[in-house]
């Protein structure tokens, strides 16, 4: 799976908590996510994800609150 951040690197999005949840669970998932830019666009991809549901729990996962 993969997802692409807003492309202003200067958003405040990049300074929220949601972002750092994003990162948190990026540094806890080494071997099944990463996080790169391309073409001044913050990628993040996330192996082994096989359907609908499980994107949306993993997406669930993410907007949870974590202790960062």
């Amino acid at each position: 799976m993969r997802g692409y951040f807003i492309a202003s690197q200067q958003s405040p999005y990049f300074e929220t908590d949601m972002f750092r949840q994003v990162l948190y669970f990026v540094q806890s998932n080494p071997r099944r996510t990463n996080i790169k830019e391309v073409k001044n666009t913050l990628r993040i991809s996330i192996d082994q994800v096989n359907s609908i549901n499980e994107a949306v729990e993993l997406l669930s996962e993410l907007a949870e609150p974590a202790h960062v």
